[in-house]
């Protein structure tokens, strides 16, 4: 089985780029790298203030609900309310979900409340370890997504994550789909996701 990594259209966005800036960035009341690591231990309380607050950046106001997924600088995927019920939907997974307002850089009076963050709370077990190899690094194994074998008889959900670690890191902040779940995404009214290069 081939899985897609998940993202948010970036359309003409260059990395380093976002539709909307989150407010606390580059704060003391946002310590990203903390976050980061809550996030990557599927930890069930993150150290964030909600509702979480952002300024439109690249992406103007009027057009925010023409997206379902908004590329931004935080740690969680901020996607409409619309995409999320679709997501669960198609099959209920443990999550938690951060209220999100939106406002307009240009009118602090103009705000969006059509978005959340949405956080899954475990990984998915999808690694067929009968026949995956684990590489080799300074005298230790590791889990390399990128040369992993997937199940192919179990029935995926939509989007998930991987439970891997990296350079001796754990790494849970990508999302993913399976082949057979990402032919079905348009029949489902999923648009607003950009699929990585397929691995497995």
């Amino acid at each position: 089985m081939k899985l897609y990594g998940l993202r948010a259209k970036r359309g003409g966005l260059q990395y380093y780029e976002e539709h909307i800036h989150y407010t606390l960035d580059g704060t003391p009341d946002y310590i990203w790298r903390k976050v980061q690591a809550q996030v990557n231990s599927f930890d069930p309380e993150l150290n964030i203030k909600v509702p979480l607050e952002f300024v439109t950046s690249l992406c103007k106001f009027e057009n925010l609900d023409e997206h379902q997924w908004l590329k931004a600088d935080f740690k969680l995927p901020i996607m409409s309310k619309e995409l999320v019920n679709i997501f669960l939907g198609i099959r209920e997974m443990k999550h938690k979900l951060y209220p999100v307002i939106i406002y307009d850089e240009k009118n602090h009076d103009a705000i969006n409340e059509n978005f959340v963050a949405f956080y899954l709370l475990e990984p998915f077990d999808c690694v067929d370890w009968s026949r995956t190899k684990l590489n080799q690094s300074n005298g230790q194994e590791y889990f390399n997504p990128q040369n992993a074998k997937y199940l192919s008889n179990i029935n995926y959900p939509p989007i998930f994550k991987i439970n891997f670690v990296q350079n001796g890191k754990y790494s849970n902040l990508a999302h993913f789909v399976s082949e057979s779940t990402k032919e079905k995404y348009f029949e489902y009214g999923i648009t607003g996701a950009q699929f990585e290069p397929p691995i497995g």
